[in-house]
């Protein structure tokens, strides 16, 4: 029973919640994540709590859930990054329709584990692909002439020629600054949706009771649904003040026959 579309709303946003609470087996840089009586400890928890819909399970069970849960997260992540990627605006965005997305953003940079070398390493850290197509993208600073051919053969610059000579490579913006850069944006867009997410609620009772009067109100005459918006307002404001029970309803004046 590792799929999760057999759980519970209830029982995966809990599930999620566990194993957010246990750093030590999700969090790479953390030194929980390296200790193996921590780690050994979480998987009890972890276990246990999967016992609750599958008696039988183990720690093969709780890595199966949990590995089919981040799945889901990364395609839903995949689609979030090309859409953005695709020049997309602020609203065409693509918005995950994966209920608990915003559950599991903590796991966010945490599938591939990095060891840096120091702490410069640390802060700054590309791919090595990434480097080698800056250094084959990169135009080569012409050598400075030598001396005696400067003399002889480079003339004197007048004040016109200083504004057509080519910028030099420091007025360029460094490649790594450029990334950097579309990073931010990328994680602000990013910050943009989890809140939309965070507010969502799930949809009740009042939302499907809502629609059905929705629907009927579309079908009656515009004098009927007037009245029948009336009654609605006056029924909720009174039912506001506490001056509501079973016995009310609504009374109709009794027509008289001509």
């Amino acid at each position: 029973m590792s799929d999760v579309r057999n759980c519970s709303k209830q029982f995966i946003a809990e599930f999620i919640e566990l194993y957010k609470s246990l750093p030590s087996l999700w969090k790479l840089k953390s030194k929980e994540y390296y200790d193996r009586n921590k780690k050994n400890a979480a998987y009890d928890k972890m276990i246990d709590k999967l016992k609750e819909i599958e008696p039988s399970a183990d720690r093969a069970s709780v890595t199966k859930k949990v590995n089919s849960l981040r799945s889901s997260y990364r395609k839903e992540k995949k689609k979030v990054k090309d859409s953005l990627k695709a020049g997309s605006n602020t609203e065409d965005v693509y918005v995950p329709t994966l209920w608990y997305y915003n559950l599991l953003e903590f796991v966010d940079d945490q599938d591939t584990p990095r060891i840096p070398i120091s702490n410069v390493e640390e802060t700054i850290f590309e791919d090595e692909s990434d480097t080698a197509s800056e250094r084959n993208n990169s135009t080569p600073e012409p050598r400075p002439p030598s001396q005696s051919s400067a003399s002889s053969s480079v003339p004197d610059r007048r004040p016109s020629d200083v504004g057509v000579l080519p910028p030099t490579p420091s007025t360029r913006t460094p490649p790594r600054q450029l990334k950097r850069k579309r990073k931010t944006e990328v994680d602000s867009i990013l910050t943009c949706i989890g809140k939309q997410l965070t507010e969502r609620r799930a949809e009740d009772r009042h939302d499907i009771y809502g629609r059905n009067i929705a629907h009927k109100l579309r079908h009656l005459p515009n004098d009927q649904r007037i009245y029948v918006e009336k009654i609605i307002n006056e029924a909720i404001f009174e039912a506001e003040l506490g001056n509501l029970n079973r016995n009310c309803c609504v009374h109709l004046p009794t027509r008289q026959m001509p």
